[in-house]
């Protein structure tokens, strides 16, 4: 994942953790490892990343498959990990289990208009269903910046 803003390129490692590079012209800094898994922010695998862009601020988001959550960092200047989330039974909506990927956009999308976050759910266990495939949960972005106190 490459952010524009700043010339980085973030990896994740799937049994390691989260690693940024300077990708800038001439930059001959050491990659350094932002996140290290297994750890209290990550349990392997960690798997889709995910940077988003929230007027100043920009937020990078990781899957941690192992627990079924979400780690985020403010990555604009200093990196800061700023906490985890989960996506939890609601509504009639099954959690988010064993996930693979993560996307986001911030900005007014559809209804959405603080952002939207989609991550792949690995099985469909709403009622009714037999939770033989995988599908996406839609998360508007303002309810993880209010459980966060992401600023």
């Amino acid at each position: 994942m490459i952010d524009d803003r700043t010339g980085n390129l973030y990896i994740g490692e799937e049994a390691h953790g989260i690693w940024r590079y300077s990708i800038n012209a001439g930059a001959r800094a050491a990659p350094v490892q932002i996140a290290v898994a297994p750890s209290e922010m990550l349990a392997p695998d960690v798997e889709g990343l995910s940077l988003m862009y929230d007027g100043p601020n920009t937020w990078l988001m990781a899957s941690s498959q192992g627990d079924s959550a979400f780690a985020v960092w403010s990555v604009g200047g200093e990196v800061q990990y700023r906490g985890r989330f989960s996506v939890i039974t609601a509504n009639g909506v099954d959690a988010v289990t064993g996930t693979d990927g993560i996307a986001s956009y911030g900005g007014p999308v559809g209804g959405y208009a603080s952002g939207l976050v989609v991550v792949q759910d690995d099985l469909d266990e709403a009622p009714g269903r037999t939770g033989e495939r995988q599908n996406f949960k839609l998360i508007d972005f303002q309810a993880i910046r209010e459980a966060l106190a992401l600023r």
